[in-house]
């Protein structure tokens, strides 16, 4: 597939459609997600991102746009417009920069979950300094095996390998937050999500062997009450979107060479596999037995 070059990169990207128009997922949807990826060995990565999967909102990223100010807020304060409210983001890092991250004191390559997360960290003085992120789950190369992490023993870091299939089954929640904190400004929680609306994901990871007889059983990596939606859009930039949607798009997405960042390193060929991609939304058509095994919150 050849990369299209684009304002901040350069990506080969699969959507989910269905006949005429983007499949989206909305505020209080409960999906499944199960899909297999696999890293090539001889494929170089280097310490910037590449995107493998994610879930965009219907305007993209930009704090300069007019809906993203908020006039309710102390200041007509500039917020987040979070164009990838879910990501998979794949990168080799030289220094794990990421202070929140299960993966924050390892090296090398990378592969890590990352929701929104618009909390300002320092002053109003310093719009840019925001999370934009958490990173809630990673798999890393230069671990040998399971490490557990957190006071209950969730998410689990897992051993990242190239040449390696790995089996992804991630259940999500959609929420919007239900209440931002715009009272306390100067002290490192302004915009801090003070209601996830039960906002929720849980994976399991496997990795998949050619050789073994019989597959090791999946690893339950993450459980997770956390939003996941930003309410920011624009009416125009998308025929039949609203707050709190995303689509879904998968393939790679990496830092082309219009992006001006200082921080890019373009690689002039990436080549990443995905099979299988397989979506399950649960609804009311439902049969109430299957309902009741896998939707937690569509009832």
């Amino acid at each position: 597939m050849k990369s299209d070059q684009v304002k901040g990169g350069a990506h080969a990207m699969v959507a989910l459609n269905d006949i005429k128009h983007k499949t989206w997922f909305n505020n209080g949807d409960e999906v499944w997600y199960h899909w297999y990826t696999m890293i090539p060995i001889d494929q170089a990565i280097h310490d910037t991102w590449h995107i493998l999967t994610q879930w965009h909102s219907p305007t993209g990223d930009s704090n300069n746009r007019p809906d993203c100010h908020d006039p309710s807020h102390p200041n007509n304060f500039t917020l987040v417009c979070d164009g990838l409210p879910m990501q998979f983001n794949l990168r080799n890092f030289s220094v794990h920069q990421q202070p929140y991250s299960p993966c924050r004191k390892l090296k090398g390559l990378t592969l890590e979950l990352i929701v929104v997360n618009k909390t300002l960290d320092s002053s109003l003085q310093n719009p840019e300094n925001r999370n934009g992120g958490d990173t809630v789950w990673c798999a890393n190369e230069n671990i040998q095996q399971n490490q557990h992490t957190g006071s209950n023993k969730l998410p689990i870091i897992v051993p990242l390998k190239r040449g390696l299939w790995y089996e992804f089954l991630l259940h999500v929640y959609w929420r919007l937050c239900g209440q931002y904190d715009i009272a306390h400004v100067q002290n490192g929680t302004f915009d801090k999500c003070l209601n996830n609306q039960n906002g929720y994901q849980e994976m399991w990871v496997r990795p998949v062997s050619n050789t073994a007889s019989t597959q090791n059983p999946p690893t339950y990596v993450l459980n997770l009450t956390h939003y996941n939606l930003d309410e920011t859009y624009n009416p125009a930039a998308e025929n039949n979107s609203k707050p709190g949607q995303v689509y879904m798009t998968q393939g790679i997405y990496d830092c082309g060479p219009l992006d001006n960042k200082t921080n890019c390193i373009h690689e002039d060929h990436v080549t990443i596999y995905h099979e299988e991609m397989e979506v399950l939304k649960c609804t009311d058509q439902f049969p109430q037995k299957l309902k009741q095994m896998i939707c937690n919150f569509v009832k």
